[in-house]
């Protein structure tokens, strides 16, 4: 359809209005796009201001919601994408001029494309096929606090056949800022804490996958990540390694598949070192 965007950028924000004020007209400016900015119960207004200054950027509204969800808000603005390729990028990063252009130069099916070469800040930023994020499902929901919601998605990506190249370094940069930013919206404050508790998550998460083929229903995803949560405080109170183990107990959640195996995962907690870069 003439005039149907070729790339639709979901940027989410909660309290970043700074930011957006600098990175926003670096999407708006992409020839060819859309723009979707999903405003999760911010305080500053951000919302307000991106309908002032840029009307025909479509704003997605979240109310209520004093807890910074990363994945539900990208899952959100994905619901409201019009684009055969997503384009998620984080509120602090700032797009080339020839960002997109670069992008469709390449684009092709079976692939999905970041431009991280080796900076962590910009993780997050992926382009991908709209049908392979709506098969997936978007991203998981259960995943809450510092990281892992990318790290999971690039995984089922990859397990579905997608490849992913790296694009120019050039076409991303990102707005340097502390980490208080990263984490005053987040339930669980401590970074490293809820690092620790998305690896381990994501470790057993990945492990039923590659023994059932299919990811566990929410319900059950929920109950392992809060078991793990409770294990990791658990651990670190009494200075001992976190350790979790899901054993055949769980096949009356999934009577369906035949647990070959007990998957055991354990981790050292450490607070003495912060994981990642800018989110």
């Amino acid at each position: 359809m003439p005039g149907s965007p070729a790339i639709s950028f979901i940027t989410t924000c909660k309290g970043r209005l700074q930011h957006l004020m600098q990175s926003l007209p670096t999407m708006a400016a992409q020839p060819g796009t859309e723009t979707i900015v999903v405003d999760y119960d911010c305080p500053d207004g951000s919302a307000d201001w991106v309908a002032a200054h840029f009307p025909a950027i479509r704003v997605v509204r979240v109310a209520q919601q004093p807890i910074f969800n990363a994945a539900r808000a990208r899952n959100l603005g994905a619901a409201a994408a019009t684009a055969p390729w997503l384009c998620f990028v984080d509120a602090d990063t700032l797009l080339h001029p020839d960002f997109a252009a670069s992008v469709l130069a390449v684009a092709a099916p079976g692939f999905y494309y970041q431009c991280v070469h080796g900076r962590r800040e910009l993780a997050g930023s992926v382009v991908l096929p709209q049908a392979a994020f709506a098969r997936l499902q978007g991203y998981d929901e259960v995943l809450e606090g510092w990281g892992g919601e990318d790290r999971d998605l690039y995984h089922r990506l990859e397990r579905l056949g997608l490849r992913q190249p790296d694009l120019p370094a050039h076409l991303l940069d990102t707005i340097r800022h502390g980490i208080d930013l990263r984490t005053r919206f987040h339930r669980i404050q401590n970074p490293m804490n809820a690092w620790l508790i998305n690896r381990m998550y994501l470790e057993v998460k990945h492990g039923i996958l590659a023994l059932t083929g299919e990811d566990p229903p929410t319900e059950i995803r929920q109950r392992i990540h809060a078991e793990i949560e409770a294990e990791v405080f658990a651990a670190q109170a009494a200075s001992r390694t976190a350790s979790y183990t899901l054993s055949e107990g769980w096949r009356k959640f999934m009577p369906n598949h035949q647990v070959e195996r007990i998957l055991t995962v354990r981790v050292q907690p450490d607070n003495t070192r912060t994981p990642g870069g800018p989110r």
